[in-house]
């Protein structure tokens, strides 16, 4: 551990691209605004009842920082893992295998946490609309378990593309596709047939309608805790394992 923190520090450390993260969270959150909240408001007045604009925030949010926490983990676990240099410091440290990829894990953890954080500022900015702070800070607390699955989906992927070369901005694209049929606009109940069977029980799906449930509706199903608790550290467990093998090769 005590080798882990500086290490840890270290890559948290702020640099030019902090400053650049922070541009692009805000252009595209506003980008995100205008398109769903701006642009929905004109054609539904009203969701179950709900303003567009508290409706769609979760929405939005989600679709940001779960997109984001993917993407940061998938780019820099497979510049990683195709970089044979890296691979080599690594084995070279002193750092064990699986401290590696904890100080990896929380670093994603971190940064897209931090994303959902300025993101959910920055649109409560720019809509304007009343949120309860108590149940925002229970919103962004219930997104640490959605993020910690996201990011380690990222790192997996990662090292399965590096793998098999597969293109990641086809896998950026299914990612996308997926989070916005996981609740995001329409509720998974509105979709016709077994396809509502299917994609409410998604683990994006549990995360985007468990936030919006959490923070307009000031409620959550019990059964989402425990849900996202184990697909956590089952997709840990996967993750790990196929890291390991990755290096010992």
């Amino acid at each position: 551990m005590n080798t882990m923190l500086p290490i840890l520090l270290s890559e948290l450390k702020p640099g030019k691209r902090t400053g650049i993260a922070v541009v692009i969270n805000i252009l595209a959150t506003l980008t995100l605004y205008l398109v769903f909240v701006v642009g929905l408001r004109e054609l539904i007045p009203r969701i179950q009842l709900t303003d567009i604009d508290i409706w769609m925030f979760p929405g939005i949010i989600g679709l940001f920082a779960t997109f984001t926490a993917f993407n940061l983990a998938l780019q820099d676990t497979y510049r990683m893992v195709c970089e044979t240099g890296l691979i080599d410091q690594i084995n070279s440290s002193r750092l064990l295998t699986r401290q590696v990829y904890f100080i990896k894990s929380v670093l994603f953890l971190v940064e897209s946490f931090g994303h959902l954080i300025l993101s959910s500022i920055t649109l409560w900015i720019a809509a304007g609309i009343w949120l309860n702070v108590g149940y925002l800070v229970l919103f962004w607390l219930y997104y640490i378990l959605g993020l910690i699955f996201i990011s380690q989906i990222g790192m997996l992927t990662g090292i399965i593309s590096a793998n098999t070369k597969l293109q990641r901005g086809l896998l950026n694209s299914l990612v996308v596709a997926v989070l916005l049929c996981s609740g995001v606009i329409v509720p998974s109940l509105r979709y016709p047939g077994i396809w509502s069977q299917i994609i409410q029980y998604f683990p994006t799906t549990i995360i985007i309608e468990g936030g919006r449930e959490l923070l307009i509706f000031h409620k959550l199903d019990v059964i989402y805790l425990p849900y996202l608790f184990f697909i956590d550290m089952a997709i840990i467990g996967i993750g790990y394992t196929v890291f390991k093998r990755r290096l010992s090769r």
